[in-house]
């Protein structure tokens, strides 16, 4: 039991590891691919919007899909590694299919009056293929990672916590490091290229991780009433929820998803009236909503959510959003002007102070944000695993809630 036990922390801490760098990967092909098609788009806030919908449509449709592999028994982390190559490959072709597929725009679209819907149509549709097939890889990686690692509904909430936050947090760095390092110190090819490289070392050192640890989806020996195990079950870990709950949990799940998504476009629009610039506001935005993410999934796996039911403590988290956001209403019309007074007040706009009041200004929208993003970062996980049926199925019960 000792040595299994330190052979699945070793395990989790790696998987843990690579899901951290694969968020971050992740989210500096979401910047470089927001920029490649403003060009195609013609405006940069449209291509926010659809790389956002394409994004998102695509890791649904690649959770369920990839979820249903995962549970057939084969380790889940040899489906992590093919799918972290398969992005890799596709990252560094992208370049060249860009450029191939902006030829063939610009043939097919020239039968198109400018403004129509049928112009915008072809755009939609040309932009949503470039992005689909590698937003649906990345969908299957949650349900495949956690997979790997559960073995029993005692350990759900705690795995899909940590690797949800994780993967967060790792996001904050690709999104603040594609939006303001890389793009601007390789340029954009290049960027998505030697992106797409790490990608591979990266799928590539999951399939060796895979070969080594290739019991650990096997279910997790549980502690007994006297025993000591390395996954301590307490009262409700093991706790299977009334399916009429279950149900719930999956269209909060749903109800969240959609009033994240337009709470995020939102306040792209809104940040860039005090952030001053589109794309600076699309990468602090994004940032900011993805780093309280991940803090309020890590805040899931503290030991207070094993000790009570975890349908309340959602219900809570949805009615703290509603009133934060309530509140905020009276404060939105203001809060540009009383920045921006405040700012002037603590700190010059001159060339030496240009880099601390651009901190400032970013770090009081993050501040913003926090509350309510943390809020949305604890309902993944508290509806994974009120949701859970028991059955084993651990890779479709991610997957239909993500």
């Amino acid at each position: 039991m000792a040595d299994y036990s330190k052979q699945h922390r070793v395990a989790t801490l790696s998987v843990a590891t690579a899901f951290f760098l694969s968020g971050a990967c992740a989210l500096v092909y979401e910047v470089l691919w927001t920029r490649y098609l403003a060009d195609l788009m013609g405006g940069t806030s449209l291509s926010h919007l659809v790389v956002l919908m394409t994004f998102m449509g695509g890791l649904a449709l690649g959770a369920v899909l990839i979820g249903r592999l995962v549970d057939t028994g084969r380790n889940g982390l040899f489906y992590y590694g093919w799918l972290e190559i398969g992005i890799g490959l596709y990252a560094i072709i992208f370049p060249f299919l860009f450029d191939w597929v902006s030829k063939v725009f610009c043939g097919l679209g020239g039968g198109f009056a400018p403004g129509t819907f049928g112009l915008l149509f072809l755009k939609l549709g040309i932009s949503f293929l470039l992005i689909a097939a590698p937003a649906i890889a990345m969908g299957g990686t949650l349900p495949a990672v956690t997979r790997y690692l559960t073995g029993s509904e005692s350990v759900l909430r705690r795995n899909i916590s940590l690797l949800y936050a994780v993967n967060g947090l790792g996001a904050v760095l690709g999104v603040l490091f594609g939006g303001f390092y890389l793009v601007y110190r390789y340029g954009m090819d290049a960027g998505l290229i030697y992106t797409g490289i790490f990608n591979i070392c990266l799928g590539a050192a999951a399939l060796g991780l895979a070969r080594f640890f290739h019991h650990m989806d096997a279910s997790v020996p549980q502690k007994s009433a006297e025993g000591d195990s390395c996954y301590p079950e307490r009262k409700f870990d093991s706790l299977i929820y009334d399916p009429g709950v279950a149900r719930r949990a999956i269209i909060g799940a749903g109800l969240a998803g959609f009033a994240g998504m337009a709470l995020q476009v939102a306040w792209i629009r809104y940040f860039a009236i005090v952030l001053g610039a589109t794309h600076s506001a699309f990468v602090i935005v994004v940032a900011a909503f993805i780093f309280g993410i991940g803090l309020g999934a890590l805040a899931v796996r503290s030991r207070w959510f094993s000790a009570h039911s975890l349908y309340p403590a959602l219900s809570a988290t949805f009615l703290f959003i509603t009133a934060i956001l309530t509140l905020g209403l009276f404060f939105h019309a203001r809060a540009p002007f009383e920045i921006s007074r405040f700012l002037a007040t603590v700190i010059k706009e001159t060339p030496f102070a240009w880099p601390f009041y651009l901190t400032i200004k970013f770090g009081i929208s993050f501040l913003l944000m926090l509350p309510v993003t943390m809020a949305m970062g604890m309902i993944l996980p508290l509806c994974v695993r009120v949701a859970s049926r028991g059955s084993g199925r651990v890779g479709h019960d991610v997957a239909r809630v993500y």
